[in-house]
């Protein structure tokens, strides 16, 4: 037993468990041990840790995270298999770059004026003080990862494999650099992915502009489009080719508004006939559409929006004004002109940059891209083989069907903080130098004149070589990458399918020979706020899981979030929820406290081979031992499905239903004969029951099954393990199997629980006992082997057990029929009819009240129109209780007005 534990759990005097006297010596203990490091020689199991971005405080999302993927390392370290949880962090390049950058703004400093060295000497200040922090909201949280082999993004080994997979790449023509069509985000001023653009719907006018003929002044051709403001950069009108309204006028010239250049009405198969007029004018410098419009038809590529989002010389007379500013000015122009023939307001989709939220600004731009469709081809394959599987399986079609409609990756970022991107350029021949050395002269010409690319590679470029970077390679010697890859698990969120998951098998099976890089793909959900919306910092709703754990202790956390979580399903979560992780940790002390207390005074050696001596077991130990077997044979296939959520549910059942409600009031029952045969059997079995449940709990709540572990282990020789994170999880024994004893002591239970019912229907008050009769034909032998148990569990001060019914009046008596007899309960002197039938009246009129109160409130269109949907749901479900709460009333009612 470890003794700094010992000193804490000796010093407590507080009934319940406090998790902060305990979690932190106990993650010392398991750190200090080395009990998360791989270990013994079974059958390696990986998972390699979504790295957190260094962005500052983690989320209930990487709260989940963590619990999720420490519980199934947790079990199959218990399963003997040699595990590796590999933790690490991501650089998080955009993020951190304008983190540190409004940092030094704040200071009146400006990143330009103080040089790249400096700025990147900043960052990594900001680094290395958010990593530790990081590294610390983990061990809060109880992950049991191998620390000593943590890593970073930007570390030299992660930082070698970068370099290597972009020259490679490249070699291999999978690289290249051209002008396209990108989204600029003029906020932070960088290139970002399609990936990183979220669409919002958002009422906006939507202008239809007149073009004049430029050999007719008085006819025009009438285009429709949301972005007035780009006009100036027109190149051409497109139609239709089979649209019957255009067709005369293609080839004719028509004059762009404001700026007076002379453009042509082309035809294109790619225009919607339905959309607006069915004629579009074509900017090719700001929309995608438009570029391969243009590159189809040879057309004039002109860009008047600068990197900062304001206009150039294209826009004559609006030059130097920000696009959104000059749009209504613009406008204005086009109104004096005569050129506006009408305004709408239409729904339509604003693109808006996810890490600074500002409006995204197609901007034509040299920017470096990856070839995908050769790595996504490989990548399609192996997923439809089945030799990697998704969880939910629904996500397999999600994924294909991105994969099958993927275009290039646009992989450089005008950002400084980053992987650079390691291509020279000669400044003497204009070569242009790839690998992966920093090169000292030109391999054409030997100048020494040699600059390198200013811009940084997209940060889930180098995310995607996390399964194989952090194991060692380049290195294909490393005796981690040999073991270790390819992993067993990918667990992380579904909405990251598309920016890691897919990048990771693609760039994995390209570096990794054709290997997969994980088996399993788990896919969780959203952890949204109670009221079912996605957590923000604009919302200020986002919850700190630190500020829980210091409230409620990390298994309560824990066990909140994962009894509510099912894979690629989002949960919400309520201060409920976290305090029944709470309220169940408790009643784990509290039983620990009497399992321990009996097996001290019972003054018994514990030995785990008298449980399994059959003969000396009582009805109520076959069953318990029996429902255990069940549990541990469940627990252990849900944890393999994953299917983690019901494995703790059906553990938390079983321990509180089963073990604390019923099995631990019968053990009360015997020890109170105290030197019976029986104890030592009845300790046995006890402790027995109540240690398994402690390892099926670990995986799930580690830190108060540990902390009970160490006090076990000063009574009990637990075979030289020392230490509950390194036992072993619990297997099926089929000597524990008693399904016929299992039968009957659940009838025995329906005995019980029948009595108990009654005496709450007829409202029986608690301390008067009960005279019970039971009629059994073929069972009376094993209720008189119960009969104390019924007698005190039930409360009953006689119990009479006949075989048949013979002249018994049943008159003033409540009768409840089972399998196993029939059970007569005379309850002529129990009750008060008449102070129960006011009492019942009273409580008719107050649910009838709220009911009422309820159906205004349901049927009222205001409430309806402008409540959350959860807000309504909730009511609704109070409005279904109390309707059902009313009619057990009524029947209530009718029960005890026939007892007058």
């Amino acid at each position: 037993m470890n003794e700094k534990i010992t000193d804490i759990i000796n010093s407590s005097s507080s009934s319940a468990y406090n998790a902060q006297l305990f979690e932190k010596a106990i993650y010392n203990f398991w750190e200090n041990s080395d009990f998360f490091k791989p270990q013994g020689s079974g059958e390696p199991f990986t998972i390699v840790m979504p790295p957190p971005n260094l962005t500052g405080e983690l989320h209930l999302g990487h709260a989940l995270t963590v619990a999720i993927e420490d519980s199934l390392i947790r079990w199959n370290r218990m399963n003997g298999k040699k595990t590796l949880w590999l933790p690490g962090v991501d650089h998080a390049a955009i993020a951190v770059n304008a983190l540190v950058e409004k940092q030094l703004n704040a200071e009146g400093i400006n990143r330009k004026d103080i040089g790249r060295e400096k700025f990147l000497s900043k960052v990594w200040e900001f680094v290395n003080n958010s990593r530790v922090k990081i590294a610390e909201q983990h061990r809060r949280l109880g992950a049991s990862a191998d620390w000593s082999r943590e890593q970073f993004t930007m570390d030299q080994g992660p930082a070698d494999a970068v370099r290597k997979t972009f020259v490679d790449l490249y070699n291999d023509k999978l690289i290249y650099r051209g002008e396209r069509i990108v989204n600029w985000d003029t906020s932070s001023q960088t290139v970002v992915s399609d990936l990183e653009v979220e669409y919002l719907n958002e009422e906006g006018s939507f202008w239809f502009i007149r073009y004049y003929f430029s050999d007719n002044k008085n006819q025009y051709i009438t285009i429709a489009t949301t972005r007035p403001e780009t006009i100036p950069a027109d190149t051409a009108i497109a139609v239709h080719p089979e649209d019957d309204r255009f067709k005369e006028l293609i080839g004719k010239k028509v004059i762009v508004p404001i700026v007076n250049r002379e453009i042509v009405i082309i035809a294109d198969d790619m225009i919607d006939m339905n959309l607006g007029t069915g004629a579009l004018k074509v900017t090719p410098g700001h929309d995608q559409l438009d570029f391969e419009i243009g590159l189809r038809n040879n057309l004039e590529i002109l860009t008047m929006i600068n990197l900062d989002g304001t206009l150039n010389d294209v826009a004559n007379e609006f030059e130097g004004l920000d696009r959104l500013v000059a749009r209504d000015l613009i406008v204005k122009k086009l109104h004096e002109l005569d050129c506006i023939e009408k305004i709408e307001l239409r729904e339509h989709a604003l693109s808006i940059s996810q890490r600074t939220g500002s409006v995204i600004e197609p901007l034509i731009s040299k920017q470096w891209f990856v070839k995908v469709k050769p790595l996504a081809e490989k990548a399609i394959d192996i997923v439809e083989k089945k030799q990697i599987d998704f969880v939910p399986e629904q996500f397999t079609k999600t994924y294909l069907h991105w994969m099958h409609n993927i275009k290039d990756w646009t992989i450089s970022r005008q950002i400084w903080w980053g992987h650079r991107i390691p291509v020279w350029y000669c400044q003497n021949c204009s070569n242009e130098i790839v690998q992966i050395d920093d090169p000292k002269k030109c391999n054409s010409c030997n100048s020494i004149d040699i600059l390198q690319d200013e811009d940084t590679l997209d940060t889930w470029f180098s995310s995607a070589l996390w399964p194989h970077s952090t194991l060692g390679w380049p290195n294909k010697n490393s005796n981690d990458l040999s073991e270790f890859y390819p992993t067993q698990v990918m667990e992380t969120g579904y909405d990251i399918i598309f920016f890691w998951v897919a990048r990771m098998i693609m760039l994995s099976l390209y570096n990794m020979d054709g290997v997969p890089p994980f088996r399993h793909v788990y896919l969780h959900g959203l952890v949204r706020a109670s009221d079912g919306s996605k957590m923000s910092k604009s919302k200020k709703n986002v919850i700190d899981p630190i500020k829980l754990i210091d409230e409620y202790g990390t298994d309560a956390l824990r066990f909140s979030l994962l009894s509510s979580s099912s894979p690629g399903n989002d949960q919400r979560i309520t201060d409920e929820k976290i305090k029944s992780g709470r309220n169940f940790a408790n009643k784990i002390w509290n039983a620990k406290k009497f399992v321990l207390a009996s097996l001290k005074e019972s003054e018994i050696s514990f030995n785990d081979n008298l449980v399994a001596n059959h003969e000396n077991l009582n009805l109520e130990d076959k069953w318990i031992l029996t429902e255990l077997n069940n549990i541990v044979n469940d627990s252990n296939r849900l944890l393999a499905n994953f299917e983690l959520s019901e494995a703790l549910g059906i553990i938390r059942d079983f321990f509180w239903d089963d073990f604390a409600d019923w099995y631990i009031e019968i053990i009360k029952i015997r020890l109170r004969d105290e030197g019976s045969e029986s104890e030592s059997e009845s300790v046995n079995v006890l402790v027995h029951t109540f240690c398994s449940i402690i390892k099926l709990l670990h995986p799930f709540m580690p830190f108060i099954t540990e902390t009970i572990w160490q006090e076990f282990e000063s009574y009990i020789n637990f075979k030289n393990k020392k230490a509950l994170i390194v036992s072993s999880y619990p297997k099926e024994d089929r000597n524990f199997q008693f399904n016929d004893s299992k039968n009957e002591f659940d009838s025995i239970r329906d005995i019980i629980k029948a009595i108990r019912n009654i005496r709450a229907e007829n409202k029986v008050d608690a301390s008067k006992m009960l005279e019970i009769t039971i009629i059994s034909q073929s069972s009376s032998e094993l209720i008189f082997s119960m009969q104390i148990v019924i007698s005190i569990l039930s409360r009953c001060q006689s119990l009479n057990i006949i075989n048949d019914k013979g002249n018994i009046d049943l008159e003033d008596c409540v009768t409840s029929s089972l399998p196993i007899g029939l059970i007569i309960v005379p309850l002529t002197e129990l009750i008060d009819t008449e102070n129960e039938i006011l009492k019942i009246n009273k409580e008719i009129i107050n649910t009838e009240n709220a009911i009422k109160r309820l159906n205004d409130l349901l049927s009222n269109k205001q409430f309806l129109d402008k409540a959350p949907s959860n807000v309504v749901a909730v009511n609704q479900k109070k409005l279904d209780d109390l309707s059902e709460q009313h009619n057990n009333l009524h029947n209530a009612l009718e029960r005890m007005s026939n007892k007058r």
